[in-house]
């Protein structure tokens, strides 16, 4: 049996995410929750919901595979942006800098074999070069569920084949615990882009336990 159950939920945004868990089948208010937010125009959005939805530490540092500060390209259509370069929707060419957290290191420092991780990805691109660094580094056996939502589609640089053995990789060690849909707290946009599924984005992952 696993000791602390823990959410990591990478690219957070405003957190509309940790509105649909609350309001899940699944809700457990001792679960963990780091939120891993580098966006500034996202701080009081997650700020008001760490209100309302206990245990979440809010994590300032966008997920990568180093230490250290990067350019962050600012998102238009949305509230988001991105460290890629090749990303080539709904920017407006604004550019600052963030923080950057090297997730495998942060998995290995706080988090323990006993543990149960849930981790949810939406990083707008970065997840490719994020989960290839988790498997180099050992540090994907440190978590036991995985969502991701894939960003080829809004890149410059042909990542299908890449996706598509990344995708195989992750099957292949988590088996029915592992998931490629949007991560959103929306519930009208989720079941839009996700029509024969519960419109809470949780209802669809089974439970948080070994």
């Amino acid at each position: 049996m696993k000791n602390r159950k823990i959410i990591l939920s990478c690219g957070s945004n405003k957190g509309g995410e940790f509105d649909a868990w609350r309001e899940s089948k699944i809700y457990d208010p001792e679960v963990l929750i780091y939120a891993f937010e580098p966006e500034p125009r996202c701080f009081s959005f997650i700020e008001a919901v760490r209100k309302i939805t206990p245990n979440i530490t809010h994590i300032k540092k966008a997920i990568s595979t180093y230490d250290g500060v990067e350019t962050w390209n600012v998102g238009n259509l949305t509230v988001s942006g991105t460290l890629r370069k090749d990303k080539n929707w709904g920017l407006t060419g604004e550019k600052v800098m963030v923080e950057t957290l090297d997730f495998s290191k942060w998995l290995k420092e706080n988090i323990k074999e006993d543990d149960y991780v849930f981790c949810t990805m939406d990083i707008e691109g970065s997840e490719y070069d994020v989960i290839k660094h988790l498997y180099a580094t050992g540090a994907i056996d440190l978590i036991d569920k995985f969502y991701v939502e894939f960003h080829d589609v809004k890149l410059d640089t042909d990542m299908q084949d890449e996706e598509k053995k990344l995708k195989n990789m992750i099957v292949e060690k988590f088996g029915t615990n592992c998931f490629f849909r949007f991560v959103e707290g929306n519930f009208r946009m989720f079941k839009q882009a996700h029509p024969d599924l519960d419109q809470n984005m949780y209802n669809n992952i089974g439970p948080l336990q070994s």
